[in-house]
């Protein structure tokens, strides 16, 4: 026998520990068919927007995202009175609009 038919090599693969972003809280109070959003420590320049699938801008409710204040509030209208009810996701939007942030809700909920 060769020592290439004696030796069995064993290797050990690791990788770098996943870097995870630290989580957003996200609320939402509706009056009606208007909600305002609370989303503290999101990024400047984030904005929000209200969809039927989170990871589909297709499906938004709102014309454009709305873009958050200094303090992470913004006021969103839902202009279709059809959409009262409807289950949705509010999603908060890093400034190149990928999804860092989402919450369930109904549109016009009562808390």
């Amino acid at each position: 026998m060769s020592p290439q038919e004696l030796i069995t090599p064993i290797l050990t693969v690791t990788g770098a520990p996943l870097a995870t972003a630290p989580s957003l809280a996200v609320e939402v109070a509706w009056h009606g068919m208007r909600a305002v959003v609370t989303a503290p420590g999101a990024p400047h320049g984030a904005a929000v927007d209200i969809r039927r699938k989170a990871a589909l801008s297709t499906t938004s409710l709102l014309v454009a995202p709305i873009t958050l204040d200094e303090e992470g509030r913004a006021r969103v209208l839902i202009r279709d009175p059809e959409d009262e009810g409807a289950a949705v996701f509010l999603v908060v939007l890093d400034p190149k609009g990928n999804v860092i942030a989402q919450e369930t809700t109904s549109v016009g909920a009562r808390l």
